[in-house]
């Protein structure tokens, strides 16, 4: 069996350039509206698309992790986003802009989600919150990085079409190498006890711990999506500043402390667990 480290080195890899992926629209909003002729009301409903399509998939995605192998699908969902994303290159306008980039590379995406938090919870017992810190920790990276290749791809070729294509490459390789180690990894398979969607519905609304930590990262992810979604094309017109020295403005200073807070948090919260396992819930 695959060292549990390397599974999840495997993993932060896959969701650096996730995050990265995702934020592509919000960091090229600009020279994508100006180049497609997209109104900001119209631009918004592409934020709007990928929010509703995450929503409406992620319950599926669930689904499918607890009955299906989720190395498969974590490696097939990367594979298949990269392939989107690369397409969202070659958008000529509104509509393949959202079936491609805002719906399509979104699908693949929201099943990475729930079979890598699950295969990680399997794969570490006793480090549980140190992996999910150092997973998290991924996501900060890819925000922190993603501004800064931005430009630097943009400062090379020019047009915001390549920052797909390049980023959709990086992904496809990835992706495949994830799939190639851990294809026929039996004990990554989903649990052998088969349940429904309804099942799980029951399970987290009949949670009340479950309830108030969804609360709680209901609006996490509503203000950092804003953030990530608006604030790079805000800070470009009221300061008259490139799409570049945005990215890596906002995107710097608020994931930087993010991910150093995270990190020291899955190492305390595993350090107190193993001598009181209601630390966990306590510092919610």
């Amino acid at each position: 069996m695959t060292n549990k480290w390397v599974m999840l080195a495997f993993l932060c890899a896959i969701f650096v350039v996730y995050t990265i992926d995702r934020a592509l629209l919000g960091l090229l909003a600009k020279p994508i509206m100006a180049d497609l002729g997209i109104s900001k009301e119209k631009f918004s409903l592409l934020s709007a698309a990928v929010f509703w399509t995450y929503a409406l998939i992620v319950p599926f995605a669930g689904y499918a992790g607890d009955r299906f192998n989720r190395a498969r699908i974590i490696g097939l969902a990367a594979v298949a986003w990269s392939l989107t994303a690369i397409g969202a290159g070659f958008a000529g306008g509104f509509s393949a802009l959202f079936a491609l980039a805002a719906v399509s590379l979104v699908v693949p995406q929201t099943f990475y989600g729930p079979s890598a938090y699950a295969l990680m919870a399997d794969e570490h017992k006793s480090t549980q919150t140190t992996a999910l810190a150092l997973h998290q920790g991924a996501m900060y990276t890819g925000m922190l990085t993603s501004g800064a290749l931005v430009a630097v791809i943009l400062g090379c070729f020019g047009s915001w079409r390549w920052v797909y294509f390049i980023f959709g490459g990086a992904t496809v390789l990835v992706g495949l190498a994830f799939t190639a180690v851990y294809w026929r990894n039996a004990a990554m398979a989903a649990t052998s006890k088969k349940k429904s969607i309804s099942d799980g519905m029951k399970a987290f609304f009949g949670n009340p711990a479950a309830l108030c930590a969804g609360s709680g990262y209901v609006a996490l992810i509503f203000s950092a999506n804003a953030c990530m979604s608006w604030a790079p094309t805000f800070i470009a017109e009221k300061f008259s500043m490139d799409v570049g020295a945005v990215g890596k403005g906002v995107m710097l200073g608020p994931n930087l402390a993010a991910m150093v807070t995270v990190l020291c948090a899955g190492v305390i919260t595993d350090y107190f667990v193993r001598k009181g396992p209601r630390f966990r819930l306590g510092r919610q």
